[in-house]
């Protein structure tokens, strides 16, 4: 016979099954954290209990716990991306890097340039994850590039590594994360090569830019970051995204909660992308 007083355990147990889910962590292992909390961190439907911290521009962004990073697969299901914070930070981190080392050129470019130009270089895209950037360094410069950069990198918690293109990543007890585990906290460096023939080119995704629509790059800002962009935006952002650019293709469907950054939805695309996709990402529209 089962006491009154272990009811409660009793109950907890059969329960336990349904209340829970397996999630893979960053080093690879399955751990079970319960339903109830991945349904808050994917759907932010309990914005007050998670902790903000303010980013640059003096605004508010979600703070999530280290143990959390991997459970969002992305922003879709936030007002807000998770990671926003720390996007920032490595966005400024690898800035400052191609500024001190990089002896080619370089500029913000797709979800970020796109986002730059809305904005004003204000705020990312909402639903955006990462940082884009494009360079018109070989593979040879690029490595020498990751030689130079990687003791300050490393000292910012970053590395710039290989991984199906050169990107900086998280680099945590001496190890690089690879971009898959750390969605909302890299950076892509994408290579052109052509320099002085007429077309920029990407083998790699089969993009051919005019030169003169990139170079010579000038200065911009992105969330008060100082950054280099193409000399022409928009002819680059109309032929990436289409003449409608300025017009975001993903609306929030769901309530806001009253601090303007969380919300209990989703971003849903409300328009097919009508320009090119850059390498094998879904650019931020």
């Amino acid at each position: 016979m089962i006491s009154s007083t272990m009811v409660p355990f009793v109950v907890s147990l059969l329960l336990a099954p349904l209340l829970t889910g397996a999630i893979w962590s960053n080093d690879g292992k399955q751990s079970v954290v319960p339903t109830a909390i991945l349904k808050m961190q994917h759907e932010m439907q309990h914005a007050a209990s998670i902790a903000f911290e303010t980013n640059s521009t003096g605004g508010r962004d979600l703070k999530v716990d280290e143990d959390s990073r991997g459970i969002l697969s992305g922003g879709l299901t936030s007002y807000r991306h998770p990671f926003r914070a720390q996007l920032i930070k490595i966005l400024s981190a690898t800035a400052k890097a191609l500024s001190d080392h990089a002896q080619f050129s370089w500029y913000i470019t797709a979800g970020t340039l796109l986002a730059q130009e809305r904005s004003g270089g204000k705020y990312f895209i909402p639903w955006d994850a990462d940082v884009d950037f494009a360079t018109t360094a070989t593979t040879a410069e690029m490595e020498a590039l990751r030689g130079a950069m990687n003791p300050e990198l490393h000292s910012a918690g970053l590395s710039i590594e290989l991984q199906g293109i050169y990107r900086v990543v998280p680099f945590v007890n001496g190890i690089a994360t690879h971009y898959s585990k750390c969605i909302g906290r890299y950076v892509d460096l994408y290579q052109y090569s052509g320099v002085g023939s007429g077309h920029l080119s990407n083998p790699e995704n089969g993009d051919q830019l005019s030169e003169s629509d990139v170079l010579p790059t000038k200065a911009c800002s992105m969330v008060d970051i100082e950054v280099h962009c193409p000399q022409n935006v928009n002819a680059l952002l109309n032929w990436r995204y289409g003449e409608n650019w300025k017009e975001p293709d993903h609306k929030w469907v769901g309530s806001v909660a009253q601090d303007g950054l969380s919300g209990n939805g989703r971003w849903v695309s409300v328009s097919p992308a009508q320009g090119h996709a850059i390498g094998s990402t879904t650019a931020a529209g």
